[in-house]
């Protein structure tokens, strides 16, 4: 059956269905993907990697904060401050990666301009901030820890079954 343009909101698929159902079944899936993704995460995990889950925790910040009006208060106060820990390790480690690509096509771009003295300072700096990226990586998967903990677990999983 084809919509018509004066066809209501009730007339759709998830018309009948309450927000708080949507919404559960949305934040629900997404936590088990970075919970999933995570599962893989370690010390050696590329960058492109880190990214990727720090999108993924954007998705799931934005799903509660969307929702933010149907929460009881204070039900998700655990999970969301592990939720932010972790995205603000995830966004130090990118903008430290982003940093240390555009002294990369810095370089690369000037080659023939840059002089020796301004080369080796650059590879300097970026051999700093790969170092500080590297504490920064641990610092993450810290992060990651807290955010997966049997408690911030338990507490999401209980929020979600009790929000109907």
């Amino acid at each position: 059956m084809e919509k018509t343009s004066h066809e209501t909101y009730e007339d759709s698929i998830h018309g009948q269905t309450p927000v708080s159902t949507l919404a559960r079944k949305y934040i629900r899936r997404q936590y088990r993907k970075i919970l999933k993704f995570g599962q893989q995460f370690t010390a050696s995990m590329p960058a492109s990697d880190l990214h990727e889950l720090r999108i993924m925790c954007k998705k799931l910040r934005y799903l509660l904060e969307f929702f933010a009006t149907i929460f009881p208060r204070n039900e998700m106060k655990q999970v969301v401050k592990q939720l932010k820990g972790l995205q603000d390790c995830l966004g130090k480690f990118n903008d430290l990666s982003v940093q240390q690509n555009q002294l990369g096509v810095y370089l690369e771009e000037m080659k023939e301009n840059v002089s020796l003295e301004i080369g080796t300072s650059i590879g300097g700096l970026v051999t700093a901030l790969y170092s500080t990226q590297e504490s920064c990586k641990a610092d993450c998967l810290a992060a990651f820890d807290k955010f997966r903990n049997p408690a911030t677990m338990q507490c999401f999983r209980g929020y979600c079954e009790r929000l109907t």
